[in-house]
């Protein structure tokens, strides 16, 4: 497993703000999980097949991004 943050610059939808507007998790199989922290409002988990899919969804042209927070190969995974 690898964490991640999701990291906003641009709050397109006017929704999670900007930031560190989640937090992550990438399994061994490619899926994720993302869980929402927005102030004020209550919180959710998605889940999506790939970090791709999630970023093609959510990522806004680059204006939210993903910061690995664990440092590792993937190929040890295999």
């Amino acid at each position: 497993m690898k964490r991640f943050h999701v990291v906003r610059k641009q709050d397109i939808s006017g929704v999670s703000g900007c930031g560190y507007v989640a937090e992550g998790c990438k399994f061994t199989d490619g899926s994720v999980v993302v869980r929402w922290r927005v102030p004020g409002k209550p919180n959710s988990m998605e889940f999506h097949d790939t970090i791709e899919g999630f970023i093609e969804i959510h990522g806004h042209g680059n204006a939210t991004g993903v910061e690995w927070v664990d440092n590792y190969d993937e190929k040890d995974e295999k």
